[in-house]
């Protein structure tokens, strides 16, 4: 075989997505070999961002880092090698689609980094003279903050009014504790009542009962997509309230740069406000910077910069369902983009089209009242999409919260025991 053919064959291996059965286990060998590179390159990249003149390093470790996140996606299973049953391991795969959405946002983030022809700046303290130490810590704070708290290259996003004591450390911990205990609770308690509609098993089920006829079906699916718009809400609140405790309680970070997450999505008067707004913005910048802005530039070179911005937005929400069917990937059941993409061009990007282009043609936005049962029904009637996918492959069969620990199945005991 010559060096071509022996070059060849590397490339085509390097680039081959392997089953989900060929994938190895997470151990100490694997994640020093194929996760730290992974990871390294990551936090390589954010440093230099912060840095002048590193424009063409970046650029020139960006395929290199790319390699990185595509191999230690495709080929790791964190649950593999986890000292449980089998059936454990079924309920577990949620790992999996966490670290597959992960890699996809460093992803996004390294390829947003290489191209900036100015540094990054934190707005927050004086940039120059920056000692070794505040760049390191400079790089690091970036590698974590997906919203850019205190960055400028965050300008535009909306955060929502808080709504702790930011005067008080004590008081701001209790209260974020006492936020992540009852979210925590919402969460089991919403996850039974899906669990108790057919869904406990890893297996996974259909949401729609074909031996129900239309109207008992099509009630029982949206109660599931409700209920399961409410648990990802639930999940991620009580999430980011444990990554504060350790961000403000452990390191030792300002309360004020811990800002809400979400702001009640369910008073959204409008498709624009429940996702430009109201709905978590963690990885706005993710989706803005690969998605929209791309698609906004060359938009606007054919149709002029109005429409363009406008139908530009949708890649935003291209790149935030390719993530997400990336994580169902992850969970080695397949994906199922025309139904995961396709709920977040809709419910999202398109939706948002129509507001716009009624506010431009009657000059009146769409609010109130009817904007907010517009806002449900469009939302809700997608989310049959990334619900079934999400549903069918056993995703309300994973155990979130440890059975030891669960609260709403020992109340349940109580009373039914």
């Amino acid at each position: 075989m010559g060096q071509w053919s022996i070059l060849e064959h590397r490339l085509l291996e390097a680039c081959t997505i392997p089953s989900p059965e060929d994938r190895i286990g997470l151990n100490w060998n694997t994640f020093l070999t194929v996760l730290w590179p992974a990871s390294f390159c990551y936090g390589v990249m954010a440093l230099l961002v912060t840095l002048p003149h590193t424009r063409i390093l970046r650029t020139a470790l960006l395929p290199l880092a790319l390699a990185f996140y595509f191999r230690a996606g495709t080929t790791l299973d964190v649950t593999l090698d986890l000292p449980v049953s089998d059936y454990t391991k079924a309920r577990l795969i949620h790992y999996n689609q966490g670290l597959l959405m992960t890699l996809f946002a460093m992803t996004c983030r390294t390829i947003a980094w290489a191209w900036p022809k100015t540094p990054y700046r934190r707005i927050d303290h004086p940039q120059s003279p920056r000692s070794l130490s505040r760049i390191l810590y400079d790089g690091v704070d970036l590698a974590f903050n997906i919203r850019g708290i205190d960055w400028d290259w965050s300008a535009g996003l909306r955060l929502p009014p808080q709504t702790r004591t930011l005067s008080s450390r004590a008081t701001f911990l209790r209260e974020t504790i006492a936020s992540a205990l009852y979210h925590g609770f919402l969460l089991d308690a919403l996850l039974t009542a899906i669990q108790a509609l057919g869904f406990s098993s890893p297996e996974g089920a259909s949401i729609f009962d074909l031996t129900l006829s239309p109207l008992p079906r099509y009630t029982r699916s949206t109660a599931l997509t409700l209920l399961t718009g409410l648990t990802v809400w639930a999940g991620l609140q009580a999430s980011y309230d444990v990554c504060t405790l350790v961000g403000v309680g452990a390191l030792w970070q300002a309360p004020a740069r811990w800002p809400p997450v979400f702001d009640r999505p369910w008073a959204a008067t409008s498709v624009c406000a429940f996702w430009g707004v109201r709905w978590h913005q963690v990885l706005r910048d993710v989706f803005t910077s690969v998605g929209a802005r791309p698609l906004t530039y060359g938009l606007s070179r054919v149709m002029g910069r109005k429409w363009g911005k406008t139908l530009g937005l949708v890649g935003a929400y291209v790149i935030s369902g390719l993530l997400h069917d990336a994580g169902l990937w992850g969970q080695g059941r397949g994906h199922d983009a025309p139904r995961v993409v396709g709920f977040f061009v809709m419910s999202g990007g398109v939706g948002m089209l129509l507001e716009i282009t009624v506010k431009r043609m009657t000059g009146r936005k769409v609010e109130g009242p009817i904007g907010w049962v517009w806002t449900m029904v469009w939302v809700t009637g997608w989310g049959h999409l990334v619900t079934e996918a999400w549903l069918s492959r056993g995703l309300a069969g994973c155990i979130l919260i440890p059975e030891a620990v669960r609260p709403i199945p020992r109340i349940l005991r109580l009373l039914y025991h």
